[in-house]
């Protein structure tokens, strides 16, 4: 017998949740609200996952950058373990974590600029700064990574999981 499409998506919302240890709750209420809802999203995710000229380090440090701007710990923790999965290393990832310290100038730059992005802060220069180390189609990466990067805790403050899973946490790396 055939699956439903949602029965296949809340298969693959609790393999994820296994995988990662995170709570996706939120993308199971959204699926029972409206399996159409959750076939837009999972549009929506490809394009925030679409890499393919960044290195893993470059997207992972702009990832975690624009994460830690909405303050959702939960979902640093998960990019945490995607970009280690990824075969970021400890180095990089704690560097990303910790406001760029300790990165080659590069990926410094790129935090500062995702940072800066995500938060409507940037500071003069600093674009022309990225483009002095990424070219134009790194670029378009970089930007589709961070703008994803704001949909993920609103839709769970949208939908009142926030106080779930909108939380400040020990990181793990």
């Amino acid at each position: 017998m055939t699956k439903t499409f949602t029965e296949t998506a809340e298969e693959n919302i609790t393999a994820f949740e296994k995988r990662y240890d995170y709570d996706a709750s939120y993308l199971k209420a959204i699926l029972h609200a409206s399996p159409d809802a959750m076939q837009a999203y999972q549009g929506f995710t490809k394009m925030g996952e679409f890499r393919k000229a960044l290195s893993s380090e470059a997207y992972f440090v702009a990832n975690i950058a624009a994460t830690q701007s909405e303050d959702c710990g939960s979902c640093l923790q998960l990019v945490v373990k995607m970009a280690k999965e990824a075969g970021v290393s400890d180095e990089i990832v704690r560097g990303a974590l910790q406001q760029g310290n300790d990165l080659p100038d590069d990926l410094k730059i790129l935090r500062q600029f995702a940072a800066g992005v995500a938060t409507n802060s940037l500071a003069d220069g600093l674009l022309e700064s990225v483009r002095d180390h990424y070219n134009e189609e790194e670029l378009a990466e970089i930007a589709l990574c961070i703008a994803a990067n704001r949909v993920y805790p609103t839709l769970k403050r949208a939908l009142g999981f926030a106080g779930n899973s909108c939380e400040l946490i020990d990181l793990k790396i």
